[in-house]
C-alpha cells in the first residue's frame, strides 16, 4: 500500500480489490476515515476536491458522504443511479426515520453519526465491504416503526404494468404529472431539492422510466394509479 496525502477535504483509500472514497468531508471527519481506513490497512492516495464525486468513483466501491455537502441526497442518487455497483455511506445526522429512508432510497447503504467515532467508522466501513449494510440500531425500530406506518402504499397502473409506490412517492408523482418544478414539489412537501431527486429517481426506477415526461406517458396510458 502506498501513503499519501488528504487534498481538498477528499481522500481515496484502496487494499487488494476493495477501493474506498470519502467526499467532502469536514477536516476532523476526514481524519477520523482516514484512521479507520488505515486501521483496516487501507493505503491512502491522493483525490483532487470536487463538488461532485461521480467522476471520481469508477471501480469504487464505499463512497463515504458527508451529511453537510450541498445536495447530498441528489448527488447519491444520481451516483447511484449512474454507477450502481457504488454503495454511499453517510457520515452525518439525520433528522429521523422518514430522512433515513430517503437516504435509503438514495442508495445510502449505511449510516454513521457525525462525532462517531473512528472505531464506529472502521465498524461501518468492515460491515459494507462484507455485508452491503451498515444500519445503525438506533434508527433500526424507528425506521421499521416508519415502515409499517406507511401501509401497503398505493398501487399504480402503468402501460408497463402494476408497480406499488409508497405515500410520498405517491405525492411526488401526482406533481409529476402536474409537471411541477423540484423546487415546487420541495417547497410543497417541506422537504430538500436533494430528497425530491432522490424520490424521482426512484420512480423513475420502479417505473423503468427514462426521464420525467417518460412517467407522465406511462401512467396516463395506464389509466391512471388508484390506491390499494
Amino acid at each position: 500500500c502506498d501513503h499519501g496525502v488528504m487534498a481538498g477535504g477528499s481522500v481515496t483509500a484502496r487494499s487488494g480489490e476493495v477501493r474506498i472514497i470519502a467526499w467532502a468531508l469536514h477536516s476532523d471527519t476526514a481524519l477520523r476515515v482516514r484512521r479507520a481506513a488505515q486501521s483496516i490497512e487501507f493505503g491512502l492516495t491522493e483525490v483532487e476536491g470536487t463538488p461532485d464525486p461521480i467522476e471520481h468513483v469508477d471501480g469504487v466501491d464505499v463512497l463515504v458522504v458527508d451529511g453537510s455537502s450541498p445536495d447530498w441526497l441528489g448527488v447519491v442518487a444520481r451516483i447511484t443511479e449512474q454507477r450502481p455497483g457504488v454503495r454511499p455511506f453517510l457520515i452525518g445526522d439525520l433528522s429521523g426515520p422518514e430522512e433515513f429512508i430517503s437516504a435509503l432510497s438514495a442508495g445510502v447503504v449505511g449510516v454513521c453519526p457525525r462525532d462517531a467515532s473512528e472505531a464506529a467508522i472502521e465498524r461501518s466501513i468492515r460491515s459494507i465491504v462484507q455485508t452491503g449494510v451498515a444500519i445503525p440500531r438506533t434508527l433500526t425500530k424507528p425506521l421499521v416503526d416508519a415502515v409499517r406506518q406507511r401501509g401497503g402504499g398505493h398501487i399504480v397502473q402503468t402501460a408497463a404494468g402494476e408497480i406499488t409506490v409508497t405515500d410520498r412517492e405517491w405525492e411526488v408523482l401526482q406533481m409529476l404529472l402536474q409537471r411541477r418544478s423540484t423546487a415546487e414539489m420541495a417547497d410543497n412537501l417541506f422537504v430538500s431539492v436533494g430528497t425530491v431527486r432522490s424520490h424521482v429517481s426512484t420512480l423513475l426506477r420502479k417505473l423503468g422510466a427514462v426521464d420525467r415526461e417518460d412517467v407522465i406517458a406511462l401512467v396516463t396510458h395506464g389509466g391512471h394509479g388508484s390506491i390499494r
